[in-house]
């Protein structure tokens, strides 16, 4: 919401359009919980819609929504099926919740690297050079995962495909005759 007049505040005439947008954007309960605030805004016209909002958070937001956020952070877990492209906002949401956005580098992927599954985990094994910077390291993992999908499709598709059999030897012996087996 704040976001949004921040974005149009040239659209609104005054700091009261603003704070009477706030209170036409709820809906049912909220709007009706928040009703006596309004009333007593409109009245005395001293009230902006940032008061209005503080109120909304004061009154009706979560005090531990931040440790909640962590708490989600430190249990969320990579399905073993779950591509790593579905998992990755699902971990963002978590991390932004929680406040990790401002986290340095290392510990944003010390966290994400906790909540991978094992067979994305085992392909970083093999790479040389892990980036250290996040967002590189998103990039490094959505390019493995992404891989790892391929390939696991083209084995549900081609279930059966035979192998490539190895090219038979030659059985001539030393004399240039062909030898029985």
């Amino acid at each position: 919401m704040r976001a949004k007049l921040t974005l149009d505040y040239a659209v609104f005439i005054n700091d009261q359009e603003r704070f009477v947008y706030v209170y036409a954007r709820l809906e049912g309960t909220a709007q009706n919980m928040a009703a006596a605030y309004f009333e007593q805004g409109v009245i005395s016209q001293t009230q902006t819609a940032d008061q209005f909002l503080d109120y909304l958070n004061r009154r009706y937001g979560d005090p531990n929504a931040k440790a909640r956020a962590q708490d989600r952070l430190r249990s969320l877990r990579q399905k073993p099926d779950e591509s790593f492209a579905t998992f990755l906002p699902k971990f963002e949401k978590e991390l932004a919740d929680s406040g990790g956005g401002s986290w340095n580098n290392e510990v944003q992927i010390n966290y994400l690297e906790g909540a991978l599954n094992n067979r994305l985990r085992d392909k970083l094994i093999s790479v040389i050079g892990i980036p250290t910077d996040f967002n590189s390291y998103t990039e490094l993992l959505l390019t493995i995962s992404s891989r790892m999908d391929s390939q696991r499709q083209q084995y549900h598709y081609y279930p059966n495909q035979p192998r490539r059999e190895q090219p038979q030897q030659n059985n001539q012996g030393a004399t240039g005759s062909y030898q029985m087996d």
